[in-house]
């Protein structure tokens, strides 16, 4: 057990004196963290609503459609996208899709 302990705590030293950089960090924004998750865990569940599951390729694929339908809606980077909804997956997904065309969104709570 002590052996165990003496790794672990060589670990977490050798981990503390790595300076950040882009080989080991970078930040996840939603507009890097929905393509990176959706490329690295395809078929793994991303959104849970009710009985509803949602794999991250599946929510990303989604996203991108939103996105693009909003931008033949004449919505551009920039503008405000407000809606009133509960917080669940369609709401999720609208601040993906906009984050990724660079569009504000504005979320109405209801009750």
């Amino acid at each position: 057990m002590a052996k165990k302990k003496r790794v672990a705590a060589v670990r977490k030293n050798l981990w503390s004196t790595l300076k950040p950089g882009p080989a080991n960090r970078s930040e996840l924004s939603p507009i890097v963290f929905l393509p990176r998750a959706a490329e690295i865990y395809p078929q793994r569940v991303a959104v849970v609503h009710g009985a509803q599951r949602i794999t991250y390729a599946q929510f990303f694929e989604r996203a991108k459609r939103l996105a693009s339908a909003l931008a033949k809606r004449g919505v551009k980077r920039g503008d405000v996208v407000s809606a009133s909804s509960h917080f669940d997956s369609p709401t999720t997904l609208k601040s993906f899709a906009c984050a990724r065309s660079f569009i504000t969104t504005c979320q109405v709570a209801r009750e």
